[in-house]
């Protein structure tokens, strides 16, 4: 919308060059479910810290559908140098909601204010995931359904891993504790526990493990022109470390504003929940043959699909795009070993399933 102020109180401006203003307005067809995301700072060496632990605690509890609590820690053994760097937080506990509101004072009151604040947002785009665990190889497709028009979008996916129940044996997991005592009133029960709290009796939710995707998302991951009802998908993949209890360990998909660092939407998916997504129903006849193959293979499908062929470590070896079906693709200057193929129709989200090369 452009706007033109030509008179003011029937006289011509004498300054015209600041008479123009362009704005735009985008509107959704309809709305999409919003999550709120807060990425706590903590450390195992803050004694304020017991509170945020308790505030998270408090929203998984009344708004297990509006918030999604992710603990950045800082200079202990949990830390993520590039998460910890990326939320730059001045102070601890603090948080930042959604990446927009920053370095915010840690509460229940304060972090139910800020999610019932953002939770009403109008929100573009409803996400989903899919995908599943090969061993420790993570390969997760991130989607999300569009329900407006963009012709100049710039969006990403990012993914952070989130662990549960983290234990640790050593004196670095001590949790320091100023609410020992009671003297700074009651604290979720920290206020009974000793400063420091020993590791033996501390278990650490909402840990952040791993970013895929970067702490600012992936580029390219989200196209720049999007129309009403368009799916869009990206797959990503990871090694996660044996040391993670996979059976607690969730993936947090996001999508960002890439100009201002906000986030759009969020959502959550246990590892072990990955599976066939709404999106990827009708999909199931798509499959690579032959399997394991030698110096070629083809894709079973009803229409052209695009591939990408993913290394154990993550990394894209060969991608194709517009493949008609039961059309050969080279494999032979690739060396044997197992790979992981993502396959995408038109409007469907990728579906992923291993490929041996021998």
């Amino acid at each position: 919308m452009a706007v033109t102020i030509t008179q003011v109180n029937g006289a011509a401006d004498t300054t015209p060059a600041d008479n123009s203003k362009n704005t735009t307005f985008r509107t959704v067809s309809q709305n999409s479910p919003k999550k709120v995301l807060i990425e706590e700072g903590t450390g195992t060496w803050c004694g304020w810290c017991p509170r945020g632990a308790v505030a998270m605690k408090h929203m998984d509890t009344n708004y297990p559908n509006d918030f999604i609590g992710i603990a950045v820690h800082n200079a202990d053994p949990m830390v993520v140098a590039e998460y910890n760097s990326g939320a730059n937080f001045n102070g601890f506990p603090s948080m930042n909601v959604d990446r927009i509101a920053l370095n915010q004072g840690v509460s229940n009151d304060n972090m139910t204010t800020l999610v019932n604040t953002r939770k009403v947002l109008i929100t573009p785009a409803q996400l989903n995931a899919s995908g599943g665990l090969a061993g420790n190889s993570l390969t997760l497709n991130a989607s999300a359904i569009f329900r407006t028009v963009m012709s100049n979008a710039n969006l990403r996916f990012a993914v952070v891993l989130v662990e549960d129940d983290v234990k640790g044996t050593t004196t670095a997991y001590n949790q320091k504790n100023y609410y020992a005592g009671g003297g700074q009133g009651v604290m979720g029960g920290y206020e009974v526990l000793p400063d420091p709290v020993p590791a033996a009796q501390m278990i650490y939710d909402h840990v952040g493990r791993m970013l895929i995707g970067g702490y600012t998302g992936q580029a390219g991951s989200v196209p720049t022109s999007i129309t009403d009802g368009q799916v869009v998908n990206y797959t990503f993949t990871a090694n996660i470390p044996t040391t993670y209890n996979l059976a607690k360990v969730k993936a947090v998909v996001l999508l960002l504003n890439a100009a201002t660092g906000e986030v759009i939407n969020a959502r959550s998916f246990l590892l072990g929940s990955l599976g066939t997504s709404t999106a990827e129903t009708n999909t199931n006849y798509l499959t690579v043959y032959p399997n394991p193959a030698s110096e070629y293979f083809k894709v079973q499908a009803d229409k052209n699909v695009d591939i990408k062929l993913f290394d154990t470590s993550g990394k894209i070896v060969l991608e194709k795009t517009n493949i008609s079906p039961d059309s050969p693709v080279s494999v032979e200057k690739l060396a044997k070993g197992m790979y992981f193929i993502s396959i995408t129709e038109k409007g469907s989200a990728p579906k992923t399933q291993k490929l041996i090369i021998k």
